[in-house]
């Protein structure tokens, strides 16, 4: 039986102060006012290898597994714009450099991770790849309650001032705010994020 694999990092965020903002009906526009700090790019928290093999979109070796429901939630979410992801049972090895549930945004480094590995696996391409990621990932972290700016912080990168909450309009065809809601602060670089 053939296999597929596909890997990805993603670094980490600490919050340091937000306001939960979640009152809109569309999960794409939740999230959280709020400022941050993305951990180093250089040195991911958090590296996903996922492995695939013709099955029905089902995670394999879920004993083992901490990260179910986030990966399958990954799974089902990422099937809305890759149908191909439910034609494999996937094997998900997670391995992060810091401690989990405490505050370093790993779940939402996970999915992100996630993500972009089992799309790498299908051999979808890696320009509409990666900024699907970051929507998928959003998504997820809003339908697990969790994440209320992490995902739009780790697409900014740096130190992020988040002016309003909601993923940011990564591409013209995923939705997302178009106007600048980050501040986004970087070694010589000032600015405003602009979808």
């Amino acid at each position: 039986m053939t296999k597929i694999t596909g890997q990805a990092a993603s670094s980490g965020h600490i919050t340091l102060l937000f306001s939960v903002q979640d009152d809109d009906t569309e999960l794409i526009n939740q999230g959280s006012r709020g400022i941050g700090l993305c951990i180093d790019p250089i040195q991911p928290t958090c590296q996903i290898i996922v492995t695939g093999e013709i099955g029905l979109g089902k995670i394999l070796g879920k004993s083992q597994n901490q990260n179910l429901i986030l990966q399958q939630t990954v799974i089902d979410t990422l099937s809305q714009f890759v149908p191909s992801v439910l034609e494999y049972n996937w094997q998900i090895q997670q391995s992060c450099g810091l401690p989990q549930q405490q505050g370093f945004g790993l779940s939402a480094a996970g999915a992100l991770a996630t993500a972009l590995a089992l799309q790498r696996a299908l051999g979808v391409d890696e320009q509409l790849a990666h900024p699907q990621s970051f929507h998928v990932a959003h998504l997820v972290e809003r339908k697990l309650s969790g994440g209320l700016g992490d995902i739009a912080a780790l697409w900014a990168g740096g130190i992020d001032l988040r002016r309003e909450p909601g993923c940011p309009q990564v591409s013209e065809t995923l939705g997302g705010f178009r106007s600048c809601r980050w501040v986004v602060f970087k070694p010589q670089i000032i600015g405003c994020l602009e979808g």
